[in-house]
């Protein structure tokens, strides 16, 4: 043999010897291992639902352990399980120290099934319920419920309503198209003109096609005429209104008025109603509008226009003052005063404003005489007066009695002839006494009862 093969020879047998003693000892350790997890007591392991306990599978996710069959037998003081099982959400689960050793529940939750629903022909605005409790909107259903059987209902405005019933498993995708139908109902429209246009979505409709069966929808209806305004209107035909009517009323088109006055103020009136001046107004076109304005001293004023289809026009109202004639007549002649300036001296005729006005004649040793008056074009106004002197009106003014400052009542005389003393015959007649006419030229006062010297 050479000195190579020799040492070939040797160092294969060191090998062995190294292996051999390696495997000696990690079985040695594996025994002591088991012996330590078989000696430690094991956790035992409780699957719900029962459906999930027969097919579920177990493995450590942290923690020194080791899973024999469904009893988990942990080294370190925490470790963590998970469950999973075909159908169901995985569970990972934490084993405290105080539960080891023990029977431990874990209760799986079954995955929900994955609706994907759609319709034939797909279209927007669908509502989508099931069991009667509304899940979503829009052309398509994507969406999740727990295992079960189901109704389902489509409900689209413009298709009439589908009903669907199904069955959902755990974790199963569920995918259906639905066919729908669309909806069809009638349309009847009635004008006031009747010789209105009528137009369904740009297309004219003849009078004798109402009512009309259309399709379930949105429809742009118009109305118009001339000289009156066009009425557009969205109409829905759907599976709840499938019979609709309309009564178009056309208005008369409008046009804009202005109405400028002079003088200001006044009461202006447009077609019977009070308006403001200056102020624009939408009328009627093609119509006879009357105008009429009122101010106290002027001649009233009243016209007649008309006003083109978005026409804007503007009227001005000028009035005249109004003057009426105003006879003057007084007893004696008398000065005449007009709202405190002096016009002349009656009698005359003046032409005064059509506004109230006070007049006033004047003379000396005469009491004034004063009156309002409101002239007319309509006719002349007469103020007629015969005046007083001063004392006859003073007199005419007082009172027949009355009490002076200290309580003596007094009367009043008037101008008058009385006769005087006593005639011979009558018992205590004097003899310086004799009878006398006396006449009384002015009035006076005299106390009624006698005032003696106290």
């Amino acid at each position: 043999m050479s000195g190579f093969e020799a040492s070939l020879t040797k160092a294969r047998r060191r090998q062995f010897v190294g292996l051999f003693l390696g495997g000696v000892v990690f079985l040695c350790l594996a025994a002591a291992v088991a012996s330590v997890i078989l000696t430690s007591g094991g956790t035992r392991i409780l699957v719900q639902p029962e459906e999930a306990s027969s097919s579920y599978r177990m493995e450590i996710s942290s923690g020194l352990a080791v899973a024999i069959d469904n009893v988990v037998y942990s080294l370190s003081p925490t470790s963590s399980v998970i469950v999973s099982a075909p159908g169901y959400h995985k569970v990972d689960r934490k084993i405290e120290t105080h539960e080891k050793g023990k029977n431990l529940s874990i209760t799986l939750v079954e995955l929900p099934a994955k609706l994907s629903f759609s319709t034939q022909p797909s279209v927007d605005k669908t509502k989508w319920f099931i069991r009667d409790n509304l899940v979503g909107v829009g052309e398509t259903l994507s969406y999740e419920i727990p295992p079960g059987e189901y109704d389902l209902t489509v409900n689209n405005p413009y298709f009439e309503i589908a009903n669907l019933s199904f069955s959902a498993r755990r974790g199963e995708e569920v995918v259906r198209e639905i066919p729908i139908k669309p909806v069809s109902g009638e349309i009847n429209i009635v004008t006031q003109p009747n010789i209105a246009d009528v137009t369904i979505d740009g297309k004219i409709i003849s009078p004798d096609s109402f009512p009309l069966l259309l399709k379930g929808g949105v429809y742009v209806v118009s109305v118009a005429a001339d000289n009156y305004q066009t009425i557009e209107e969205k109409i829905e035909i759907t599976n709840s209104s499938l019979s609709v009517s309309r009564d178009y009323r056309l208005r008369p088109l409008s046009a804009q008025l202005t109405i400028e006055t002079k003088p200001s103020g006044g009461q202006l009136m447009l077609n019977g109603r009070r308006v403001k001046q200056g102020e624009a107004y939408s009328v009627a076109v093609n119509k006879q509008h009357r105008v009429t304005f009122f101010k106290e001293g002027y001649v009233s004023a009243a016209k007649a226009i008309s006003v083109k289809s978005g026409q804007s026009r503007s009227l001005s109202i000028e009035l005249q003052a109004e003057i009426g004639d105003v006879e003057f007549r007084s007893n004696p002649a008398a000065r005449i005063y007009v709202n405190g300036e002096l016009r002349g001296e009656a009698p005359q005729t003046l032409s005064l404003r059509a506004l109230p006005t006070e007049i006033e004649f004047r003379k000396e040793g005469y009491r004034s005489f004063k009156k309002t008056i409101k002239p007319t074009n309509k006719r002349t106004t007469l103020v007629s007066t015969s005046l007083q002197t001063e004392q006859s009106a003073r007199l005419a003014e007082s009172p027949l009695t009355y009490t002076n400052s200290i309580g003596t009542e007094l009367k009043r005389f008037s101008p008058g002839t009385f006769i005087m003393g006593a005639p011979r015959h009558e018992r205590g007649q004097r003899a310086n006494e004799f009878l006398r006419e006396i006449k009384l030229e002015r009035e006076f006062y005299a106390a009624v009862h006698e005032v003696t010297n106290a």
